[in-house]
């Protein structure tokens, strides 16, 4: 049995996002820029071999000039579930937040999202040749 595993990962990319969020009266008060690049850095610890705590943090850019680029949104994750078989019971949490200082906002609206969901999921593999 291994007591404590430690995993990770580092993702880049780009992203054709298509988003705008308005305020009550209709304006829009900001649109995600097409073309975004998106640079993810998660890492991860497994318990006793059924205990799973992950988290992650996402940004999204726009190219600048030469090596530069310009932040406009950053999100983070984290997950704890208990494995038991083809079972894991557990809890996300995920919030996304506007780096403001780039952000072309006209109004006082702001971007935020906060999600938590607590879930039993069940996967499996089935050998197909």
């Amino acid at each position: 049995m291994t007591w404590l595993a430690l995993s990770w990962y580092l993702l880049l990319g780009t992203a054709n996002i298509q988003s705008a969020i308005t305020e009550p009266g209709g304006v829009a008060d900001w649109s995600t820029p097409s073309g975004a690049y998106v640079s993810t850095l998660g890492v991860g610890f497994v318990i006793a071999e059924h205990l799973h705590v992950s988290t992650f943090v996402r940004n999204y850019e726009t190219h600048s000039s030469g090596l530069s680029f310009s932040p406009f949104r950053s999100d983070y994750g984290i997950d704890a579930h208990l494995s038991i078989g083809p079972l894991d019971v557990g809890i996300a949490h995920e919030c996304d937040h506007p780096v403001e200082s780039v952000l072309p906002v006209r109004s006082g609206g702001r971007y935020g999202r906060n999600d938590t969901t607590i879930y039993v999921r069940m996967s499996g593999t089935a050998k197909i040749f």
